[in-house]
This record gives structure tokens, sequence and C-alpha cells, in this order.
């Protein structure tokens, strides 16, 4: 009888080490899919802060002293004509971007989720230490937001394990979002 009871609480305990095996991989590939998706904004974040401020700002066009006025105006944001991703020439190209993305090896196999990258730029004002969108007319200062999304992000990877508790459905809508923002100024010195 300890005989049999001995080998039914081994076999719970067992059970639980895989299952908590089971959940701890999930969490580091969740961790892996952030970590990248992160990479990724950063890489678009970056990107874009490598550009001229405005098309008005760009060699040779770049007088001595720029109004904001006259620069693109809030609804016109985004590439200019025959401006394709990755060849844009000034930030706010990146407007309106939205394409897919993801990391391969060398022979084209996908070694990481899928991810969809949205991008939005608008004028800001700093007002009383706050970021305030600007609608209406160009400010010196224009700011980048990255939106990543992927099916493989979870919002939750720990209640909502490889399967759902019994009695429990699984949701239908956990993807995370992760946003990134950053503010780029234009500054003239001489």
């Amino acid at each position: 009888m300890l005989t049999i009871l001995a080998m039914l609480l081994m076999g719970r305990l067992i059970l639980m080490v895989n299952e908590n095996n089971a959940n701890m991989g999930e969490a580091v590939k969740m961790s892996e899919y952030r970590i990248t998706a992160t990479s990724l904004a950063t890489s678009y974040l970056e990107d874009a802060q490598g550009k001229e401020f405005d098309r008005l700002t760009l060699p040779p066009n770049d007088p001595p002293t720029v109004s904001a006025s006259t620069c693109t105006l809030p609804a016109s944001l985004g590439p200019d004509a025959g401006e394709v991703y990755p060849n844009f020439d000034d930030f706010d190209d990146y407007n309106g971007l939205d394409r897919q993305d993801t990391l391969r090896d060398i022979t084209g196999k996908i070694i990481t989720a899928i991810y969809h990258i949205r991008a939005k730029v608008e004028y800001v004002k700093i007002s009383g230490g706050a970021v305030v969108p600007e609608t209406t007319t160009p400010t010196y200062t224009k700011r980048l937001t990255v939106t990543i999304t992927s099916p493989s992000i979870l919002q939750d990877n720990f209640s909502y394990s490889l399967a759902p508790k019994a009695g429990h459905a699984l949701p239908t809508n956990i993807q995370d979002t992760l946003v990134f923002s950053t503010l780029f100024s234009y500054w003239r010195l001489r």
C-alpha cells in the first residue's frame, strides 16, 4: 500500500515538474520575442533619426534659417512620391509605414516570430513639460511612434500557457502591443 502511495506521489511530482518546465520554456520564448520586437523598433527609430528633419532641410535646399511654417504640413507627412522604405530621405517619411518583418537565418528559414510594424509621425510641441500633439501647424519637433504586434507576443504567457486550464477557455484576443516613440527636433547651429 505504501509503495502504491509513493508511486502516486512520485507521478504527481513528475507531472508538476514537467508543467513548470513547459511554463518556463514558454516564458523564455516570450522574452525572446519581446527582445526581438524591441530591437526591431529601436532599429526603425534610429534609422529615422539618421535622416533629415524635413524635405526642406535636405541639401542643397537647406537655407540658413528654416521657418517651421514652411515645413511639410501635418496632413502631408509621409513618403514623397516614389519613396519606398528603406529609401526614405527625411524623418516624416516614416508616417504611415505599415509592414511585416521577421528575422531569418542564412537559409531563409524564419527563426523567430513575424512582427507587424506600424509607424506614425506627428508634429508636437512641448508645453509645461508635456508633449502635446500639434495637428494644425508644423513645429520644430516631430514625434515618431512605432507600434509592433505579433501573434507570438502574448499579454500574459503565464495565465495562458500551452493549454488552457480545465474549465477555462483560451481568450481569442491576447496579443500584446509594444509601443516605442522618439522626438526629433530641428536645430540649426552656425
